[in-house]
């Protein structure tokens, strides 16, 4: 089964007040841990999209065939039906997106190794009882992600599957950056 890894990173970061994706958390920008994460499973793909040169930059020096969002104003779908198309040939899609540091090399695999099983044709993570990302969705929803438009993102369509596996998280993992964190709290 190929499965692609799509890093949605074309935010604009406004609760933030700077570009959080390049902000430097741990000593390193913040979409690097994201990154890193991602080359933690075989993907058979692994695509970046931003409207950032820097953050396209990084992303190539870790392996990512980067794609530039030139719509990033009209939502995260842009950057979904991007990273989607640039993906053709997958059988299913998970996505990562680039303010979520802490996302485990165990929960990737889980999620993907649930969709190369066979038994489901989406997977997600999930805290406190919502679904979150990382998500995985299978080609079958391929139509669907292509057709999304604004600010809408994948959850709509991981609401319609039929087969979803669900994968407890912790809040650490679940988390992304909206503000500038206190590093003594995180």
């Amino acid at each position: 089964m190929k499965i692609a890894l799509i890093v949605p990173a074309s935010g604009f970061s406004r609760r933030f007040g700077q570009n959080k994706l390049l902000f430097a958390y741990r000593g390193k920008p913040l979409i690097q841990h994201a990154l890193e994460s991602g080359l933690n499973y075989p993907f058979h793909q692994r695509v970046l999209v931003s409207q950032y040169e820097g953050v396209r930059e990084l992303g190539r020096t870790f392996g990512y065939t980067c794609f530039s969002n030139a719509d990033a104003e009209s939502g995260q779908s842009a950057s979904i039906r991007i990273g989607v198309e640039a993906c053709g040939g997958c059988d299913a899609y998970m996505f990562l997106p680039g303010d979520q540091p802490f996302v485990s090399k165990t929960t990737l695999s889980r999620l993907a190794d649930a969709f190369v099983s066979g038994v489901y044709d989406a997977a997600c993570s999930v805290y406190n009882a919502e679904q979150v990302t990382p998500a995985l969705l299978s080609r079958a929803y391929r139509a669907q992600l292509l057709s999304l438009s604004g600010d809408m993102g994948g959850k709509a369509v991981l609401r319609s599957a039929r087969r979803i596996f669900r994968y407890e998280i912790s809040a650490l993992e679940a988390m992304d950056f909206d503000f500038v964190p206190d590093e003594d709290h995180v």
